[in-house]
């Protein structure tokens, strides 16, 4: 409740007003993007944190509005799940304090969802 009382909080229900008046400040800036996987929604990546709240059509509506405005020079796309490997114990023991307590997904349907949102969103991002 306190984030709605908030000046200037982002909800979803304005987000993307925010969105378009941050991108219309960008005007003919060069913009690198980078997209964190673990923003969207379970049904729209598989990674190793929590997953966020944005789903893939929010994210292809705000690369679209970003590139009306300003030009996307340069970008990447990260945090697709990965096997934790951890070559020191003190890494392990840092890594699943610091990380939520997740059941490991199934590796057989992670790839080809990941694979799957980067094929709709690299074009977006390389125009």
């Amino acid at each position: 409740m306190k984030d709605r009382q908030r000046k200037g909080a982002i909800l979803r229900d304005n987000w993307r007003d925010r969105f378009e008046e941050f991108a219309e400040r960008l005007a003919g800036e060069n913009v690198y993007v980078t997209i964190d996987l673990d923003c969207l929604w379970a049904e729209g990546a598989v990674t190793n944190w929590e997953n966020g709240r944005f789903t893939l059509a929010n994210l292809e509506w705000a690369l679209r509005k970003l590139r009306e405005s300003a030009p996307i020079t340069s970008g990447d796309i990260c945090g697709a799940y990965s096997p934790p490997k951890y070559a020191r114990w003190k890494q392990r023991f840092a890594a699943e304090f610091d990380r939520p307590k997740l059941a490991p997904p199934n590796l057989e349907k992670a790839r080809p969802s990941n694979l799957a949102t980067l094929e709709k969103l690299w074009p977006l991002l390389t125009g």
